[in-house]
This record gives C-alpha cells, sequence and structure tokens, in this order.
C-alpha cells in the first residue's frame, strides 16, 4: 500500500464531505419516495400480482437509497481529518453501494416501463393482467417509479464520477493527505516512509 501527500493538491476533506453530504440528503429523500411509490405499485396491482409488479423494485431500490443515505451520514459524522483511515470501511461501503444503485435504479426504470406497457396494452386488448379497477393509479405510480429510477442512476453515476477523479477516494480513505503548508512528498510502503522533500518528519509507523 502506497500513501502519498501530493504538493498543490487543492482538493480538501471538508469539500468532498460536502458533497457526500448533499448525497446523503438526495438518497434520502428519493428513496422515502421510492419506497413509498413501490408499495403503492403493489397496493394498487393487488390482488394477483404479476411480473413486473412482482418483483418489487421500489422497495427493493428505495430501501438500498436509504441505506446509502445512511452510510453517507455516518461516513460525515464520524469522519476525522487526523486519521481518515478509521473510517476507510465507511468510505469503501459507501462507493461500493453507490455503484450497485446504479444497477438498481437501471432495473427500476426497465421494471417501471414493462408495468406501464402492460397496462397500456391491457387497454387496446381489452385484457384484465393489470388490475382494472385501478389501473389510472399504477400508470400513475409507474410514471414516478421511472422517474425515481432515472435520478436515482443518475446521482449514482454522477458521484461514482466526482470520487473518482482527482484521487478523492484515496484522500478520505487516508491513502492520499493534503499537507500544502509543509508541501511534504511522502511515500510510504509496509510501514517504511521515505520523504522527498525538505521540512518532512516521518515517524516509523508512517505517520
Amino acid at each position: 500500500m502506497v500513501s502519498t501527500s501530493l504538493p498543490g493538491n487543492k482538493v480538501s476533506d471538508e469539500a468532498i464531505l460536502h458533497m457526500v453530504k448533499l448525497l446523503s440528503l438526495f438518497y434520502l429523500l428519493i428513496g422515502v419516495g421510492c419506497l413509498a411509490t413501490g408499495c403503492l405499485t403493489l397496493k394498487y396491482a393487488a390482488p394477483d400480482i404479476s411480473f413486473p409488479y412482482s418483483t418489487g423494485s421500489g422497495l427493493w431500490t428505495g430501501l438500498l437509497t436509504v441505506i446509502n443515505a445512511g452510510v453517507g451520514g455516518f461516513l460525515c459524522r464520524f469522519y476525522d481529518s487526523r486519521n481518515p483511515a478509521a473510517t476507510k470501511c465507511l468510505v469503501i461501503t459507501l462507493y461500493t453501494l453507490v455503484i450497485i444503485d446504479i444497477t438498481c435504479g437501471t432495473l427500476h426504470v426497465i421494471y417501471s416501463a414493462l408495468g406501464m406497457r402492460k397496462c397500456y396494452s391491457d387497454i387496446r386488448t381489452g385484457h384484465m393482467s393489470c388490475n382494472p379497477e385501478e389501473r389510472p393509479r399504477i400508470l400513475l405510480t409507474g410514471g414516478f417509479n421511472a422517474a425515481f429510477g432515472i435520478i436515482i442512476a443518475i446521482i449514482s453515476i454522477v458521484f461514482t464520477i466526482y470520487i473518482s477523479l482527482r484521487q478523492r477516494l484515496h484522500i478520505l480513505t487516508g491513502l492520499v493527505t493534503n499537507d500544502e503548508q509543509q508541501g511534504k512528498l511522502v511515500t510510504c510502503c509496509f510501514g517504511k516512509c521515505i520523504c522527498y522533500l525538505q521540512g518532512c518528519i516521518v515517524s516509523r509507523n508512517g505517520t
């Protein structure tokens, strides 16, 4: 494992955490909305819940999104810039869940679109596989489900790109630290550190 402090790196952990807070807030609001519309879709599709409503995509997509919000909140709450490695697991967990949420959001859009198509097809053919009494509500919730899925996927993609650029993920996990005042450039490997600039004091444990 290599730990490097790059002089001139203007990305601060505070700025990254601010974006994580915004992400968590958006995830919480959208996740709750996705859960609500997912529950309503199952309610209106009952009693004979068939595919694609039987997938319950709104429930597991919304639940995962709410969990992402919780992990992001815990990260912002317990992150310590003096010891970023202490919350490394939270950072990696959030990063992994956000990537998974891209897939979940995409699948949610697909299943919602299939559900709306099924209801429209029933209107044309006269079939009753889509609950005829609740058909307008199913179409309405299907539209909301598709919208939530698109928003979740887009936000997850944007955040994944954001956290992957300019070593932001490394900064939060402690692999790269900012120290512009000292202008240090340190490379550490297996507890042994080499300092390339003057004014750099490195202990035996690599701190």
